[in-house]
């Protein structure tokens, strides 16, 4: 029974039936999005959802990605409460999911790797 729900709430002259309806600032098709129907009834709202859906970014799609998106939602909010900048927000977020995503130690050790071979050559340069 909910396979066949499913089913017909999807089919797209359903869907664009139910956004007619109910002011069209849900769509869940591009066809609906960019149906002539659809930016008659929510005009408001057709030009900046096409805007949106153009530079979409597909969310990571791991098991850790309800706590990547807590993370970097919670420093976002750090940041718009000038608790934080925006830039340190950011810099921790991006520790952070290092962190969960078990990736810490290896881009450490990039790190040293990185500025051993930098102070290396530095070293080098300066005995010429």
């Amino acid at each position: 029974m909910a396979r066949a729900y499913l089913l017909f709430s999807t089919r797209p002259d359903i869907t664009l039936r139910l956004n007619l309806i109910n002011g069209g600032i849900d769509p869940t098709r591009i066809s609906v999005l960019t149906s002539k129907a659809y930016g008659k009834v929510a005009q408001r709202f057709s030009g900046a959802a096409q805007t949106a859906l153009n530079s979409a970014a597909a969310l990571p799609n791991l098991p850790q990605t309800p706590k990547l998106l807590d993370e970097l939602v919670r420093q976002l909010v750090m940041a718009l409460e000038h608790r934080k900048t925006p830039r340190q927000s950011l810099e921790d977020a991006q520790a952070r999911w290092l962190e969960i995503l078990g990736l810490e130690a290896k881009a450490e050790k990039e790190d040293h790797k990185a500025f051993a071979d930098s102070s290396f050559k530095s070293s080098l340069l300066s005995q010429e």
